[in-house]
């Protein structure tokens, strides 16, 4: 027997921030609250093509809806890793419930596993939905922000594109020197645009957060600073320092969501390069003087010599 979902009826359809959303909207946070996909925590992967089926819908038009929705701050959803946050899951649960004896380690270990830029703002909002009598919220606090600490969350490592020398036998050997871990995390963050004595001191201040919200950090200075309500970024770093906890990003979601469209154009762009290198390399000779007929002399140019570097580097694998 499957597992029973219980939805506060008036809470949804008569909730004046759901009531306003389109009815593709309403359809998916019902389905985002009742999915096969979801857990205790109300913070899961899904497989988007499955999830999208079992709507009767495509991949195609799921996306559009999650944005949406993300926009709206009722869900967030994270690409790389297929996490969606259902923001009015303990709506409809009960936290105090989730931290019950039969549940609790579960809910731990559930939260311990959600992605890293998430973690802290889910934590302060859970705690926030526990009654504060009997030194529940209080307890409950202090022991996520214990396992936290030890939990030992995954994290990319940057890509070496330093030089390399490459054996007869193909093996690469790096030739560049480690970095150590503080300057490569601080060389990959995205700081926000400050003159450069606040930078400087922010440079520093930053590394005082957890891990898991330094770039969200950084975002809602950026987002602030874009808004006009920017007093001081050393004064709101000092500030959110008391109780990285309690931080919510709010402004940064602008931002975060920029770079996650810039980032998106340059992986369309160096596809639709490794398209045009495929087809470069695919063409005969006439094909290709048939083109450059076509084309102005510089481009022709530019793309007889793209396509001889094209045809050595194919030549030396």
């Amino acid at each position: 027997m499957g597992r029973q979902r219980v939805i506060d009826d008036a809470g949804f359809w008569r909730s004046v921030q759901i009531s306003v959303r389109s009815q593709e909207d309403k359809a998916t946070l019902l389905y985002l609250l009742t999915s096969p996909f979801s857990n205790i925590v109300g913070v899961y992967q899904i497989v988007p093509h499955v999830a999208a089926a079992e709507m009767g819908w495509t991949s195609e038009q799921l996306f559009p809806v999650l944005a949406r929705l993300s926009d709206a701050s009722l869900i967030d959803y994270d690409e790389n890793s297929c996490s969606v946050w259902v923001k009015i899951w303990w709506d409809h649960n009960s936290a105090r419930m989730a931290v019950g004896p039969s549940l609790r380690a579960k809910t731990y270990d559930q939260i311990g596993q959600i992605v890293g830029q998430w973690q802290q703002a889910y934590i302060a909002d859970f705690v926030a939905r526990l009654p504060t009598k009997d030194d529940l919220r209080a307890s409950i606090a202090r022991e996520l922000s214990q396992a936290m600490n030890t939990v030992s969350t995954p994290c990319p490592y940057p890509e070496d594109r330093g030089a390399s020398n490459t054996t007869s036998n193909g093996i690469s050997i790096s030739t560049t020197t480690p970095t150590p871990p503080g300057v490569q995390e601080a060389a990959s963050l995205e700081f926000p645009k400050l003159d450069e004595t606040e930078l400087a001191e922010l440079r520093t201040r930053i590394e005082l957060f957890p891990h898991s919200i330094r770039q969200d950090v950084l975002d809602e200075i950026e987002g602030k600073r874009r808004a006009g309500r920017l007093k001081g970024a050393v004064a709101l770093c000092s500030h959110l320092q008391k109780d990285p906890a309690a931080f919510v990003l709010v402004d940064g979601r602008a931002v975060q969501r920029e770079r996650a469209d810039r980032q998106a154009m340059v992986r369309r762009e160096a596809e639709f390069g490794s398209q045009i290198d495929g087809a470069l390399l695919a063409m005969s000779d006439d094909e290709l003087r048939q083109c450059k007929a076509r084309l102005p002399k510089r481009l022709a140019e530019k793309l007889t010599a793209r396509r001889e570097r094209l045809q050595y580097a194919d030549s030396q694998e």
